[in-house]
């Protein structure tokens, strides 16, 4: 599971409702923006304490901040020669644009709203800059346009539900935007800048939320939380040939598309807090530009080993380690992207999910990085593998027929069968030792653990809970799961374990440093590893629980 949607969509709250950025948020570097020049990428971070505007070239060098007010300033946009820069700023108490030199000399309020929010959202080529409004006297979001020097505002639509970013295409001829029918869930819309001849242009599970079009005019880009996080998938203008490019279990938003229409840039916490990312239009080489943070994911267990993925030397790649961060050793090494990694029950054979022929599939090696092997082929994603305990069987999730559900495949020669069949979402499976799979599914309208046996038969709900539960994985001797839960602090994930019907639920963490997620038992089941960015650096590093004493230590360090 793509992680949480309460979650994502609480963050993304955050992020675009402008009261919310009156405290810093350590570190986050958000919206990025390439001049259409292609020489640099604007972007606003919290690093200094309050938001502020920077740019730095392409490759994340020479990172400058170029305004330093009261307030905050966001969402900087550039204006088409490559020269100025739009932003939101609420140094004067409340949100307005303001336009800058792009070396932030000669700082002008554009607009003088005395309430809610006013944010620009393009500087067209025609010259005019179209900004976005949004207060608690209007129902929806406005459209705007102006002149480049902030006279002859209009007021061009209202978008009814509207929210998170609006997407104007080049010509200026469309307008492009998030927004729900009465009672229904948020789809893209496409609409005359006037808001006429309106129509639907998705059909997605779930919520979508931000959208952006191609420089070029062939292509859209929009976030939705199909799969329970916040993911970008990407579309024909027309909205035919939908495509889902990001697969974390973080949040992706402020996207936009560098000026050749090649590549994309976007946000992602993916990495403990928020990092400035590109990758191609396939989702292929995603590289984090700003590298303000780092990570250490995704922790499996068994034969006392823990595989899990690291970004300690640049590129997240996968690592094997003893069970206390010890002698961690680097298996792959490229520019691909791999997730999930899972260790058989003997250690010998590990499954992983890789982008390294276009799309997600899953994929095997050993567990000292040799003998890879494809698994399966198919031009939709399959990700999230688990492993049966004598490794000849892999379940993961795919999207093959148009929702997420469980398959599994044999290792020798990749034949799949379909386990489950239900419109809701089917996420992070597992095999206990005898064959049975546990897994999250929000089937029932809320993410619960379901257990079933190894023939698809009789599936049980085990928590039958009002909250999220979630990343369910078995001890080596099959007698427990643990997963995590936020019965016991809304919006706070923590760590459970329970019998395997699902009585006796224990609390397992009680701290408040930080998001705790993935847990896993350590082969001799006294101990839970699991990940927390309640760090000093606010990275995501592995830590394990002493399930006698409850005593916490970090395991990895970098």
């Amino acid at each position: 599971m793509k992680n949480i949607s309460g979650k994502a969509l609480i963050f993304l709250i955050a992020l675009f409702t402008y009261g919310h950025f009156t405290s810093a948020q350590s570190s986050n570097d958000y919206a990025p923006a390439m001049s259409p020049d292609s020489r640099k990428i604007v972007f606003y971070s919290y690093r200094n304490g309050d938001g502020r505007i920077y740019v730095m070239n392409p490759d994340g060098s020479n990172q400058k901040e170029i305004t330093g007010n009261e307030g905050n300033d966001i969402e900087p946009k550039w204006s088409p020669d490559s020269r100025k820069i739009i932003y939101a700023s609420s140094r004067n108490g409340v949100s307005n644009v303001f336009i800058t030199n792009a070396d932030g000399s000669e700082q002008k309020q554009l607009t003088q709203f005395k309430s809610g929010f006013t944010g620009p959202e393009a500087w067209g080529s025609d010259n005019k800059i179209y900004f976005r409004r949004s207060d608690q006297t209007i129902t929806g979001e406005q459209l705007w346009r102006m002149n480049s020097d902030g006279s002859a505002q209009k007021l061009l639509m209202t978008i009814p539900n509207g929210q998170f970013g609006i997407g104007i295409a080049p010509d200026q001829k469309k307008v492009y935007y998030s927004t729900q029918e009465e009672n229904k869930k948020r789809d893209i819309y496409v609409s005359n800048l006037d808001g006429s001849k309106t129509k639907k242009l998705t059909q997605v599970p779930g919520n979508t939320s931000s959208v952006k079009v191609s420089p070029d005019n062939k292509k859209i880009i929009f976030t939705a939380n199909s799969h329970g996080n916040e993911e970008i998938y990407i579309m024909d203008r027309n909205g035919k040939g939908i495509k889902r490019l990001t697969h974390s279990d973080q949040a992706e938003y402020f996207i936009s598309f560098t000026p050749d229409s090649k590549s994309i840039l976007f946000d992602s916490e993916r990495n403990g807090q928020g990092d400035i990312f590109s990758m191609s239009l396939s989702g292929e080489n995603i590289t984090n530009i700003t590298n303000t943070s780092t990570l250490n994911r995704f922790a499996n267990t068994a034969a006392n080993k823990v595989v899990y993925i690291s970004q300690q030397d640049g590129n997240a790649e996968i690592y094997i380690a003893n069970q206390d961060g010890t002698s961690a050793k680097r298996l792959t090494n490229n520019t691909y992207s791999e997730g999930n990694p899972v260790l058989s029950a003997d250690g010998k054979i590990i499954a992983f999910q890789s982008n390294e022929s276009g799309n997600y599939d899953i994929y095997v090696m050993n567990a000292n990085g040799g003998g890879l092997k494809k698994v399966t082929s198919h031009e939709s994603d399959d990700y999230e593998p688990a492993l049966s305990a004598d490794g000849q069987k892999v379940v993961f999730v795919s999207e093959r027929d148009g929702n997420t559900e469980l398959y599994e495949a044999t290792v020798s020669d990749g034949n799949v069968r379909r386990l489950t069949t239900n419109p809701g979402a089917d996420n992070n499976p597992g095999y206990s030792p005898n064959g049975k799979i546990a897994w999250n599914t929000n089937r029932d309208g809320n993410w619960e653990i379901y257990l079933m046996d190894g023939e698809v038969k009789n599936p049980v709900n085990l928590t039958k809970n009002q909250t999220l539960d979630v990343y369910p994985k078995f001890s080596a001797d099959g007698s427990a799961i643990t997963f995590n839960t936020f019965r016991y602090e809304p919006g706070s994930p923590h760590i459970a374990t329970m019998n395997l019907d699902g009585t006796n639920v224990t609390r397992i963490t009680y701290d408040e440093k930080g998001r705790r997620w993935n847990p896993a038992f350590s082969t001799d089941g006294s101990r839970i590893i699991f990940e927390s960015n309640g760090t000093e650096d606010h990275n995501y590093h592995l830590f394990s629980i002493n399930l006698s004493n409850g005593e916490i230590a970090q395991i990895t360090k970098k």
